[in-house]
């Protein structure tokens, strides 16, 4: 049979504490005018996946130049939990932007596409430390360009994600691309023509 209306049991894991949990679950059962009681015991397993705790901010430190210098990113880790490793950075941006790391001289791995955007990976480095991040827009692309960041992480045996969606980075548009024709048109003998 069943018994109604028991009480709902409710986990709340500590802090920092992920992974499995075995819960021991005991019934007693004694029916009117018996002496003795009836117990049964049963282990019940759960898992708490763990949560990134690092508090972690990033601002653009470097406008980009359109077809010159690189728009860039940092990344910093206000508070950090010291059971957390970061093992990677990806980065969604749009087409026609490229993702370097390392002082910007290393072109982060292309791992194809989520809709319309690339995805890129940038790894960390073996002090454990978040990488800088530039974009390299292609040749004349300009202006405010959009990106997700997810930062991966492992906790003990567990892999989680934070992930920081709808940034912004500014690639500045320069004037450029316009030359004057050295020979004169046949229509206005003094006129230059413009290409």
């Amino acid at each position: 049979y069943t018994i109604d209306n028991l009480p709902t049991f409710v986990y709340e894991a500590g802090e920092n504490r992920n992974g499995k949990v075995t819960i021991n679950v005991t019934g007693e059962n004694k029916e009117k005018n018996a002496d003795n009681y009836e117990q049964i015991s049963k282990p019940i397993e759960i898992i708490v996946k763990p949560e990134v705790t690092s508090e972690i901010s990033f601002t653009q430190v470097q406008e980009g130049i359109e077809d010159g210098q690189m728009a860039k990113v940092q990344l910093n880790v206000i508070k950090a939990d010291p059971s957390e490793k970061f093992e990677s950075v990806i980065v969604k941006v749009g087409a026609g932007v490229a993702v370097y790391y390392n002082g910007g001289t290393k072109l982060a791995m292309n791992a194809g596409k989520d809709g319309e955007n690339t995805i890129w990976i940038v790894p960390i480095n073996s002090k454990g430390e978040l990488p800088d991040i530039f974009f390299k827009g292609s040749e004349h692309l300009a202006g405010n360009i959009n990106y997700d960041i997810i930062v991966n992480v492992k906790d003990g045996d567990e892999k989680s994600t934070k992930e920081f969606k709808d940034n912004t980075v500014y690639i500045k548009e320069v004037a450029d691309g316009v030359t004057i024709d050295p020979t004169k048109t046949g229509i206005d003998k003094n006129a230059f023509e413009w290409t």
